[in-house]
C-alpha cells in the first residue's frame, strides 16, 4: 500500500512513540477508523521485527520514523532490513539531493513511499533545519512522496500546503 491509496481511508496515522501492551489491544478495534501507524526506533527496540509484522497484519500502513540521515549505502541496508513490513520511511532532508536520490532508487525498488523532515520543533532546529524549510521543500516537491512538518508549528504546515 502505498501513500496515494491513503486518499479512500482515513487521513489519520497515529504515533506509536510510546507503545504499550493496552494500546497494541487497541490497534485492531483503532485500525477500522485509521490508515496507518507511524513507528520509530524505540518501537523497533521493544518490540522487534515482530511488532511490525502484527501492524502489518491489521493492513495499515507503516510509516518507519528512523528519520535516516546516513550515506546512501548504511541507508539502503536499513531499507533492505524493514522492506516487508513498512510501507513509508522518513528520512531528513539535510543529507542533501544525492544521498536522498540514492535512496529513492531503494525506496521505488521496493515501492515504499520516502518522506523528507523539512522542520522541526526542538530549540536547536532554528540552527539549520528549520533555516532551509524551503530549500526542503523545494527538494521534497520532485524527490519524496510526502513531507515531515511540526504540527505544532502552523507557520511550517501553512507555508507547506501553499507550497
Amino acid at each position: 500500500m502505498r501513500l496515494r491509496e491513503l486518499a479512500t481511508r482515513s487521513r489519520v496515522i497515529v504515533a506509536l512513540d510510546f507503545m504499550s501492551d493496552k494500546l497494541m489491544n487497541m490497534i485492531s478495534i483503532l485500525s477500522r477508523h485509521i490508515a496507518g501507524v507511524k513507528i520509530g526506533l524505540p518501537y523497533i527496540l521493544e518490540n522487534g521485527l515482530h511488532g511490525l509484522e502484527i501492524l502489518r497484519n491489521e493492513e495499515l500502513y507503516v510509516l518507519a520514523d528512523f528519520k535516516l540521515a546516513d550515506i546512501p549505502a548504511i541507508m539502503s541496508r536499513v531499507v533492505n532490513y524493514i522492506k516487508d513490513f513498512v510501507n513509508g520511511i522518513i528520512v531528513h532532508a539535510f543529507i542533501g539531493r544525492n544521498a536522498i536520490e540514492a535512496l529513492r532508487k531503494v525506496t521505488d525498488t521496493h515501492d515504499i513511499d520516502l518522506f523528507l523532515v523539512v522542520a522541526m520543533t526542538h530549540k536547536s532546529a532554528d540552527d539549520f533545519i528549520n533555516k532551509n524549510f524551503r530549500e526542503f521543500l523545494e527538494m521534497a516537491l520532485h524527490l519524496s512522496d510526502g513531507i515531515i512538518a511540526p504540527a505544532t508549528f502552523p507557520r511550517f504546515i501553512r507555508e507547506a500546503r501553499n507550497f
